[in-house]
């Protein structure tokens, strides 16, 4: 992808809305992937917010571009629909035609109100492209910055021209769209400085569900071969690079050095699984690992952790994304112990977890050790953040937020 201007990709005027939309209160999302052919944070934010929005009397519609065109399936009351044109290798011109004509099908049928997209620039064309045919309002939901993270994972990624152009596409985005939704306050902050003028932070969220009968729980830690009374420090996610698992794993072996009895469970599947697995076999560490967890089981081990770790690595990437996970490790009532990063200094501020230094395995068992040696700090930090996601982050008010922006955008229009 070079030789396309970033302007040239957006559709022109796209900012010009037509009417308000009727009272129908139907929304068209664009993404790039979803439920169910993928379960990461991107398409588990979607349907989050999906659901969400249809409780709040929303119709909703998923159109996803990297999933073939097939029939529409509904998922918990969501409708997805693949909008990938089979079109084999395009640059970035082509590739945003391609999906403009297909998505324009899928927005002809289902009649939108509002088309809303997310990361990363190309659906944000895509949606500027039908917004501006259809005269139709359209918002952008940064809810990364995809350049940054490859740039995370590869350096020399950031100094070629790829870094640059998505860079420049990313910016253009987010002055195009007539509101621009981020992904937390350090991605509100990157598109208010990237020229966005109307910004609102929608951060991460978490539904409070169900607790587990407790003799499930207690089955999980047995079958883990946890000893009664023994904390568990865990984590739950991806294994990736950035996420400091072995900074992690490290602390793990000083805290045991310090006869600080815990068992380390690390849940989840990803890049770094076989080099993390090496490691433990290598030094012979006893860790734990649940490999790739389903729901029920992921909602179990939220409840079965004492301690839910957080130990990102500090990356530009981590200093501006917030991970899912940790607001569900809240919903359970457990404690976190983070990387004291921007992207989670909200969790921080709000007293639901215990800070560490990024990239410093002795800071992170320190905090660890901390919260294992004293249970009326685990139960005072747990409590805190099952306050913050009732009172301030449960997708129930992330619909809301969204709801009242697009009632307000439309009545700016009229």
């Amino acid at each position: 992808m070079g030789a396309d201007a970033p302007a040239s990709l957006f559709a022109p005027g796209s900012q010009e809305a037509g009417p308000s939309p009727s009272s129908t209160n139907r929304v068209l999302f664009i993404v790039r992937s979803a439920l169910p052919a993928v379960r990461n944070g991107y398409a588990l934010r979607t349907h989050a917010l999906a659901r969400a929005l249809i409780d709040a009397g929303w119709t909703v519609c998923v159109a996803v571009l990297d999933e073939a065109d097939r029939i529409p399936e509904e998922i918990d009351g969501v409708l997805y629909q693949g909008a990938d044109a089979a079109a084999g290798r395009l640059g970035p011109e082509a590739w945003i035609s391609a999906r403009t004509a297909s998505v324009s099908k899928i927005a002809a049928g289902f009649a939108p109100d509002i088309i809303h997209a997310a990361s990363n620039f190309l659906c944000a064309a895509v949606a500027s492209r039908i917004a501006a045919a259809e005269r139709k309002i359209w918002t952008y939901e940064v809810r990364g910055l995809w350049h940054i993270t490859r740039s995370s994972v590869e350096p020399r990624f950031a100094n070629g021209p790829g870094f640059a152009f998505q860079q420049s596409m990313e910016r253009e985005a987010v002055r195009q769209a007539n509101y621009v939704f981020a992904n937390g306050p350090a991605l509100e902050a990157w598109a208010a400085e990237a020229g966005a003028l109307n910004t609102q932070s929608i951060p991460n969220c978490a539904s409070a569900g169900p607790t587990p009968p407790m003799q499930l729980i207690q089955a999980t830690r047995e079958q883990w071969g946890v000893k009664p009374d023994v904390p568990v420090i865990g984590y739950l996610g991806r294994f990736t690079s950035y996420e400091g698992l072995q900074v992690l794993m490290e602390a793990s072996a000083l805290l045991t050095k310090r006869n600080v009895h815990h068992t380390l469970v690390l849940a989840g599947d990803g890049p770094e699984y076989s080099i993390l697995r090496r490691r433990a076999a290598g030094t012979g560490q006893q860790v734990v690992f649940t490999g790739q967890l389903d729901d029920n089981n992921a909602l179990l081990a939220s409840h079965a952790f004492d301690i839910h770790a957080v130990p990102r690595l500090d990356l530009p990437v981590t200093r501006l994304v917030p991970p899912l996970k940790p607001l569900e490790a809240m919903t359970a009532g457990r404690p976190l112990v983070v990387s004291d990063l921007p992207s989670m200094s909200d969790i921080i501020a709000a007293g639901a977890a215990l800070a560490c230094r990024a990239n410093d395995a002795k800071s992170l068992a320190s905090a660890l050790e901390r919260l294992i040696r004293d249970e009326a700090l685990r139960a005072r930090l747990g409590k805190a953040g099952r306050r913050l996601v009732n009172e301030q982050r449960s997708w129930d008010q992330a619909a809301d937020h969204l709801s009242e922006r697009w009632r307000a955008i439309a009545g700016s229009e009229a």
